[in-house]
């Protein structure tokens, strides 16, 4: 009965102070006398007549009025504030490389009422940059065909950020790419892969003012089936001591990783004759350059038969890929050969000819040398012998002038 007797005191004693708000009060009663707000504000509003706004940094505009007459947040600071009234940032302390006992917030670790930035992977102050994670489409390595576009994804943490994030080829075969930031942490670089050189294995490079990193071990690969990049004809050697020409067909793979062949086929017989083994077929292999390979089939003792379609099968992610070369009889050798044939056979013609008209011109000459030598006298100059005899008629340059004998 007492306490019934209070409580009806009381309300009876509100009843005569309080009432409606006039004085743009944000709160439904009012002290009639003194203009107190007798509830509660409404969110984002504090002190006695709940006029006054709680600062923007308050967790969700929630505050009351503070022992020295400003707000205090109740619920606490959004990221990257902090004290009663939320009005200091969340500072940097540098220093070493410290856990934050409830992980980072948006890149803030609240310490008790206090916080401070640059978290990152539940660590905060100067930690080293570390790439954490590196894929193609989410994988490690991925086979590509011509002129397809990848996108390389490198996840990088740590504080202060990286200045340049890159990725590099192993071989070094092509120049370092520059990523573009998606956010904190996740950089990206789409390439379009248009030669053998960009196959390949790729890792992150982060540049920053602690220095370079570099994650080997997260690496991503670029790779690709062989497939023909250049063939050269069938070229056949000159037969030597009467022995059957060779031949031999050169051809290159772009693949990585290394093709490795696995059989190689004749297909002129019905079913493909298996040569792999067989001495009459050798094959070598040599890398030109990055990705690219070389082959040469040898065939020794060349015939027309040993002319068509030759295949090769190549292992490669658990299955077979197979290479046809045609194997064609070179025309380039066959006219030459024609062409020295025919330089020789009319060589020969003409030289007979020459032969005979030599022939018959000497024999007419000689014809015609006898006839005037017997209708005419001929001088003939002789050299004078050395000998004392005074000459008649001598002209004194040493020779003389005699009849001939038969006149």
């Amino acid at each position: 009965m007492t306490v019934l007797t209070n409580l009806c005191s009381i309300y009876l004693a509100m009843s005569i102070f309080a009432t409606k708000c006039n004085d743009n009060q944000h709160c439904s009663d009012c002290n009639s006398t003194t203009g107190h707000c007798i509830t509660g504000c409404e969110s984002g509003y504090y002190d006695k007549k709940c006029m006054s706004v709680c600062g923007n940094n308050c967790r969700n505009k929630k505050c009351i009025m503070s022992n020295t007459g400003n707000d205090y947040c109740t619920e606490g600071c959004v990221l990257g504030y902090q004290g009663p009234g939320c009005g200091k940032p969340c500072y940097n302390p540098g220093g070493t490389c410290t856990a934050c006992p409830g992980g980072c917030d948006g890149g803030y670790c609240q310490l008790g009422s206090s916080c401070v930035s640059g978290c990152v992977d539940s660590y905060y102050g100067t930690c080293a940059v570390k790439v954490i994670d590196m894929n193609l489409k989410g994988m490690r390595n991925i086979t590509v065909i011509d002129n397809e576009t990848v996108t390389f994804r490198c996840v990088v943490q740590g504080y202060p950020p990286p200045d340049v994030v890159s990725i590099v080829h192993a071989g070094n075969h092509i120049p370092a790419m520059d990523m573009v930031r998606k956010n904190n942490t996740v950089h990206e670089r789409a390439v379009r892969i248009s030669s053998c050189s960009q196959l390949g294995r790729y890792y992150c490079r982060v540049t920053s003012s602690s220095g370079i990193f570099e994650n080997h071990l997260l690496a991503v690969e670029l790779q690709a089936s062989p497939r023909k990049h250049v063939v050269n004809d069938c070229e056949t050697e000159a037969p030597q001591n009467g022995k059957a020409p060779s031949g031999r067909i050169t051809f290159t793979l772009c693949a990585y990783p290394d093709p490795v062949l696995i059989k190689l086929h004749f297909e002129r017989h019905k079913p493909p004759k298996d040569i792999t083994h067989i001495n009459k077929y050798n094959y070598a292999m040599k890398m030109l350059m990055s990705n690219i390979y070389e082959y040469t089939l040898t065939i020794s003792n060349i015939a027309e038969e040993d002319f068509g379609a030759y295949t090769f099968s190549f292992a490669y992610d658990e299955r077979e890929i197979d290479i046809l070369i045609i194997a064609s009889q070179p025309k380039e050798s066959t006219d030459l050969a024609f062409c020295s044939i025919a330089i020789i056979i009319g060589t020969s013609v003409v030289c007979i000819l020459l032969v005979f008209i030599a022939v018959a011109c000497l024999l007419r000459w000689k014809n015609d040398k006898d006839y005037w030598n017997a209708r005419c006298v001929q001088p003939y100059i002789t050299p004078t012998h050395s000998t004392h005899v005074t000459l008649e008629n001598s002209d004194g340059q040493g020779y003389e002038d005699i009849r001939d004998s038969r006149v």
